[in-house]
């Protein structure tokens, strides 16, 4: 194959191994996969496994760009990577192990990823509901214990009330955006205990 040819035949593999991927994951769940890193770990080994094929191919005498291009995914992801090879009963090469441990790490990851966004936008409507003096307060209290610079968080929580003006629930919306960044985690310990704080102040 010419420089040309190559290149379409790696353009097609590639495509056509990410369609397979995208395919076998389902396409409504798409967003929440490619954003973990196994899911790039998964496409990219079935890219090798995909190329392997093609080689293979090429070398068996398939001379056509295109049909190497649209065979090499085909083998590579429906045959190779579904396979065990094997001597006397012990595993030499457990592809399918493999993929299917870095399938099952990727959907447990998307599936915790989902599940802490989630979380993120429970706990940003419940702190909506926090006085702003609270949520500066506390926001002062998370950046410290993450280390930051005293006198950069009250420059920061300054900033923040000239850039809000005179509307409390701006303000209370920039510090609650940093707060989350910082350390959602420990607001997410903390809230409740905020929370009763609020509902025992006299009124």
């Amino acid at each position: 194959m010419d420089g040309h040819s190559l290149a379409y035949t790696g353009l097609l593999l590639v495509f056509l191994t990410a369609f397979l991927d995208l395919l076998e994951i389902a396409f409504g769940q798409i967003l929440w996969f490619v954003r973990t890193l196994r899911f790039w770990l998964y496409f990219g080994l079935h890219v090798l496994v995909s190329i392997l094929a093609a080689v293979l191919l090429f070398w068996g005498g398939v001379k056509e760009w295109y049909w190497v291009g649209l065979l090499g995914p085909l083998l590579g992801v429906g045959v190779i990577s579904n396979s065990n090879v094997k001597f006397a009963g012990t595993s030499l090469l457990p592809v399918a192990e493999l993929f299917t441990k870095i399938k099952k790490d990727m959907y447990d990851q998307a599936a915790q990823e989902k599940a802490d966004e989630l979380t993120r936008a429970n706990l940003i409507g419940r702190l909506q509901k926090l006085p702003v003096g609270m949520v500066e307060a506390h926001y002062e209290t998370i950046c410290l214990a993450a280390g930051h610079d005293g006198n950069r968080i009250a420059d920061a929580i300054d900033a923040a009330r000239r850039k809000a003006g005179q509307k409390e629930n701006r303000t209370r919306t920039i510090l609650i955006s940093r707060m989350m960044r910082v350390n959602w985690k420990s607001v997410e310990t903390h809230l409740a205990t905020w929370e009763a704080e609020v509902a025992a102040a006299p009124p």
